[in-house]
């Protein structure tokens, strides 16, 4: 009996990094991570753009305290666009649509247009070389802002993924709304919950009438 035991719990322990595999991929190849990683960038820049304004003169430099602002005010779009992508997900059993997708890309073109104006005055204030710019900016300030860039920039990687994501899985629920309904369903499972949420009636009037 002993051995039979160990001959047991020995052989289910392939499965187990198999299963972790398995989720971690899972976990991949949802778009949540990588909104909740945008998220955590547009934060990031705002709490950074706020700490800026802080040391930066107005009148010294105008310009970058402008494009500074520039970025604050951005960054909020980008923390309340990405939330109300979120929120457009009902539940576990709904599945993304052409407008989520649609959504995607106007937020990568909002972080977009954050990186490029943060980037914009970089190279020619703070990594020229002693000047007099730099000298008023300060080498802290610069390191700020050229941390708002990366994250912008970085944020725009993570939201072409999640779009892709978004895009694929709303043409899988295209195809797969065609398809006839699961036979013997058991109740409000995923399959059939999903089935029923892809083949709504009223779903394309509620959309329409947004």
């Amino acid at each position: 009996m002993n051995s039979a035991s160990s001959i047991d719990t020995t052989a289910g322990r392939p499965g187990q990094p198999r299963s972790r595999v398995r989720t971690i991929l899972n976990t991949l190849s949802k778009q949540w991570l990588y909104i909740g990683f945008a998220i955590f960038l547009a934060t990031l820049n705002l709490l950074l753009g706020i700490l800026t304004l802080s040391y930066l003169h107005p009148k010294k430099e105008a310009l970058l305290f402008g494009i500074v602002c520039f970025g604050i005010l951005i960054a909020l779009g980008h923390f309340a666009s990405l939330c109300y992508l979120i929120q457009r997900a009902k539940n576990e059993y709904s599945d993304p649509t052409m407008l989520d997708a649609l959504y995607a890309f106007g937020v990568i073109i909002l972080f977009a247009i954050s990186g490029a104006a943060l980037t914009v005055e970089l190279p020619s204030r703070c990594f020229s070389g002693p000047n007099e710019h730099f000298k008023v900016i300060g080498k802290n300030c610069c390191m700020a802002v050229t941390a708002m860039a990366v994250s912008s920039w970085l944020a725009v990687i993570i939201m072409i993924i999640a779009a892709i994501i978004i895009f694929v899985a709303a043409r899988r629920a295209i195809e797969l709304a065609k398809l006839p309904p699961p036979v013997f369903p058991s109740g409000a499972e995923a399959p059939v919950m999903r089935w029923l949420d892809r083949n709504d009636p009223f779903r394309e009037i509620l959309l329409r009438s947004r």
